[in-house]
Order: structure tokens, then sequence, then C-alpha cells
């Protein structure tokens, strides 16, 4: 691998290295002018490197010509992406649960994309209490990320959010106000927005819906599946009520219609009546 580098006071760096199986081997050392060894093995290249003087030339004019010429055409025409600066609009939040308090630190808009979010008490940093989200993108190019972390409710007012950026002239501390809980305030030191970046409001993080939908879509399946065994039921019980009888042909027979009011059973002899099988034992037919 080979290259250079364009540092802010204006120098230069270029370097040039070597590796073999996995492992460094052999680096060029510009301001030395000579080959230096990671393993013994290397030794008889660096001997045939530093014997050819025209190696060492040509190593020399690219690290300091050809590359850096580049380097800075590069940077001329990408200067607008690569000097942009967005400060991030920080917001700390809180959710208390079982007797303990989880605190949230959120940094939304920020560019470029490297940055430092972490929480200190009492000024001291808390690296292994401290749970950090990714950086993710956003829609406009620029960035979130997110830290937390729990305590009790009693020490809430000891922790501050401390957020390190590039658009920062200093690190900015945020925590909580002084107001009292459960309400928060934004105490930026050394924080604000810049002209081309406006105040952004941050996204709160979206309530939890699984179990009511859950529940909906359950009664939901209820509600059919009793419909369906109701109508099941009323279909069959139905037909045991009142089965047909098939007749002489497989013609589908009737018993008879039930009486008007005020009429006696004996207007009824000429009617087709079901036979004693249709009637309990000892019964008799109307109209007999």
């Amino acid at each position: 691998v080979y290259g250079c580098d364009l540092l802010e006071d204006g120098s230069i760096r270029g370097f040039q290295q070597d590796a073999y199986d996995g492992k460094d081997f052999i680096a060029f050392d510009n301001d030395m002018q000579t080959f230096v060894v990671a393993d013994a093995a290397a030794l008889i290249t660096k001997t045939e490197w530093e014997a050819d003087g025209a190696e060492l030339e040509s190593w020399k004019h690219y690290l300091e010509n050809t590359c850096i010429k580049g380097l800075r055409r590069y940077v001329e025409h990408g200067r607008a992406a690569l000097e942009r600066r967005e400060r991030p609009a920080v917001r700390v939040s809180a959710k208390e649960s079982h007797g303990f308090v989880t605190l949230s630190c959120r940094a939304h808009g920020f560019y470029p994309r490297p940055i430092s979010i972490s929480w200190l008490k009492k000024g001291r940093v808390q690296d292994w209490e401290t749970r950090r989200g990714c950086v993710a993108p956003n829609g406009d190019g620029t960035y979130h990320a997110w830290a937390s972390i729990e305590t009790l409710p009693a020490e809430k007012h000891e922790y501050q959010c401390c957020v390190e950026h590039a658009s920062l002239p200093e690190p900015g501390l945020f925590s909580w106000g002084e107001r009292g809980w459960p309400e928060l305030t934004e105490r930026p030191l050394g924080v604000a927005h810049g002209p081309r970046s406006r105040p952004r409001s941050l996204p709160e993080p979206p309530s939890s819906l699984l179990p009511v939908v859950l529940g909906a879509v359950v009664a939901v399946v209820i509600v059919i599946v009793a419909i369906a065994i109701f109508v099941v039921w009323k279909s069959r019980w139905g037909k045991v009520l009142w089965p047909g009888r098939r007749g002489e042909g497989g013609r589908e027979e009737k018993g008879p219609e039930p009486a008007p009011r005020g009429q006696s059973g004996a207007g009824l002899r000429g009617a087709a009546w079901p036979d004693a099988s249709f009637f309990p034992q000892g019964g008799r037919s109307r109209g007999t």
C-alpha cells in the first residue's frame, strides 16, 4: 500500500509499505531515504532495492510530487463536500422503570459522520456503563446517533452528556434542567446551529403498538370463528328438527302445515299425516 497525506498545517507525508502472507514485510522511509524491514527475510530485498539508486529516486519523486499534486487537485474539486460542517442538535430524554432512570442523549443532523457521545458523572467519563447506538444516516445526508446510561433517580442530576464533533469549537455539555423531574431542558455550552443548519425536530422513540395490533387481530379471528361455528350449527340442527322424507320415485314429502287457529282436529281428517313411526311409542295420530 502506498499514498500520501496533506496535513492541515500544509505539510505533506508519503508512505509505502509491503506485506507478505498477511504480515508487514518492508516499508520505505522517505525522510531517511531508506527501506525499513519488519521481517528478517526482507533483508535481501532491502539490500537489492537500496543498491539500485533508481528505485529510491522513483519512490521519492512519486510521494513528494506526483501523489501530492493529484491529492491537491481532488481536494480542490471536492472542497465543498470535504469542508462541509453541520452542527448537531442535541436532546436529553429519560425513562423511569422499576426504580431506575435511563438517560438518553440524542445528536441529530450533524455532518461529517465521526462524532463522540459520552456520559459524564461529576465530570468523569462513564464508558463502561454507557450504551451507544450506531451512527446512522438521515435522508438529507446528515447523521444521527445516541448514547444512554442507567442510574438511580436520586443521581440523575449528576450526569451530563458530552458531545464532540468537528463542527463544534469545543465539546458541548447537555444535562437535566433545574426545574425538576420529569421536565427536561437542554443546556449546551459552546453549541449553536450554524448558518446552514436549522434546528430540527428530534423524533421521539416510537411507542410499541405491537400488543394493541396483536390484540385486535386475535379479537377479529375469534369473532370470525364464532360466526362460522354458529352458521354450521344452525344448518345441521335445522335438518334434525325437520328432516325431509322421500316418497315413491324419490320425491320428497314434508309434514302437514300447522292448523289455523280456531279449527278442530276433525277438519284435518283428510290431510296427509306421517305414519305411526313419527310418534312416540303408545301415541296415536290425530284424526283417528
